[in-house]
């Protein structure tokens, strides 16, 4: 997939989901340095949080739930900052 240029900062790309990923590919292997969600379809809670903690980057990480018996996984994510049902936001200008 090929972002496109954003015509006031050329160094920068719109915003991409892409569904499908898996730990194969450098998507999930790789920092991106952009507006990425990469979507990773797991079995189970502990699954996903195995995968989340196979990387050697984990600036952030985020735990989305409705669940409040399921925000306690992300005491379990080795990461910098880890929030629950928000995200960190950079804005550029």
């Amino acid at each position: 997939m090929r972002g496109n240029a954003r015509p006031t900062l050329a160094q920068t790309f719109r915003a991409h989901v892409i569904a499908g990923v898996d730990s194969s590919m450098k998507l999930f292997q790789e920092e991106t340095f952009g507006p990425i969600l990469a979507i990773q379809i797991v079995k189970d809670a502990k699954e996903a949080i195995d995968q989340a903690n196979d990387s050697p980057f984990a600036l952030a990480a985020s735990v989305w739930t409705k669940n409040r018996l399921e925000e306690c996984l992300a005491a379990e994510l080795h990461a910098g900052a880890v929030m629950v049902n928000d995200a960190i936001s950079y804005l550029v200008c």
